[in-house]
């Protein structure tokens, strides 16, 4: 199933990725750790989505902190293009992917005669 999406996803390209966040727990502390870990998630997301699409512009991400109030508020704008003729490929791998792994249904009739010894 891996593979099938590793597949797909090589035909899709990430044309515009914006994404930007607001943090804060109302103590500075708890919130500077907050937004360093925001930076790491965001980052590894990013990485990911680029080793298996193709990215056609440099991501604007952006994390602010609100260091005197709760605050959590994202914003995340993306767009993606692939043909349809791909997804349709990939759809068809993944069911024929589901349906290899099915065990064969029994004939309970055949399963009958068996016993039976005929």
């Amino acid at each position: 199933m891996h593979e099938i999406m590793k597949q797909f996803y090589r035909h899709v390209t990430i044309t515009k990725w914006e994404w930007k966040t607001r943090i804060g727990t109302g103590d500075a502390a708890s919130t500077g750790l907050l937004v360093g870990l925001g930076w790491s998630l965001k980052y590894m997301i990013i990485g990911a989505a680029s080793r298996y699409m193709n990215m056609k512009t440099t991501p604007a991400v952006v994390i602010v902190p609100a260091y005197d109030r709760a605050a959590s508020e994202t914003v995340f704008l993306c767009m993606i293009q692939f043909r349809i003729g791909h997804a349709m490929v990939a759809g068809l791998r993944v069911v024929k992917h589901w349906r290899g792994r099915r065990l064969p249904k029994r004939n309970p009739l055949a399963a009958k005669q068996a016993n039976e010894g005929y």
